[in-house]
């Protein structure tokens, strides 16, 4: 049986030369930049809810909410609809790409081969990479968009977020959640961070 499987990549993003930046900002232009060819696909969300708890119950609240709303509170001063700040495409390709609030997202279609997996995330970093392009012209001369791939920033707060690498497949609901626990506490341990001279973690694994 083959299984199914993809990529979400989490792109970091800045603008060298500036004084200042508004990643929120920036990574919704970096992404609007790739409708200038007319894609027209948005994100459907009305099957979305984050509350619905796969064993069968509604979720009161989760710890999201606080954050959401203190993000709520930012972007509601934003002169962007939600669905341009999410600014969230359904390429040719399959891929999905969209901003996920403080960097620019791309998460690959499904995949059933090591090669096609390779194939499409090689495509994601050719499709930021002219995101990126279209937006540097329309910067002063003196700035420039800079993407950082599979990084981990150590970054809290509102306005500022850790970008990574996800890997997704399908499992069998079973066992039990709370038994995933342990393994989930001990995640980063085990597949491991490197630490460069100049400070900066980077994730080793996916």
């Amino acid at each position: 049986m083959k299984r199914v499987f993809g990529l979400e990549t989490e792109y970091g993003i800045t603008v060298s030369g500036a004084e200042s930046v508004d990643v929120v900002a920036e990574s919704i232009e970096l992404v609007r930049c790739y409708t200038e060819h007319g894609a027209l696909m948005k994100w459907d969300y009305e099957l979305e809810d984050p509350h619905l708890d796969a064993r069968g119950f509604r979720a009161r609240e989760l710890l999201q909410d606080t954050d959401e709303s203190a993000y709520y509170e930012i972007d509601k001063n934003r002169p962007l609809s939600f669905e341009e700040i999410k600014s969230d495409l359904v390429l040719s390709n399959g891929a999905r790409f969209y901003n996920d609030h403080a960097h620019p997202e791309y998460s690959t279609p499904e995949c059933t081969t090591l090669r096609q997996i390779i194939a499409q995330d090689k495509a994601g970093e050719r499709i930021l990479a002219e995101c990126a392009r279209r937006r540097n012209q329309k910067l002063p001369s003196a700035n420039e968009v800079r993407l950082y791939k599979n990084n981990t920033a150590r970054l809290r707060g509102i306005g500022s977020s850790p970008a990574s690498c996800h890997f997704s497949l399908p499992a069998k609901f079973s066992p039990a959640p709370e038994r995933w626990a342990p393994k989930r506490r001990v995640r980063r341990v085990s597949l491991g961070l490197i630490k460069s001279r100049s400070g900066q973690i980077f994730s080793a694994c996916w």
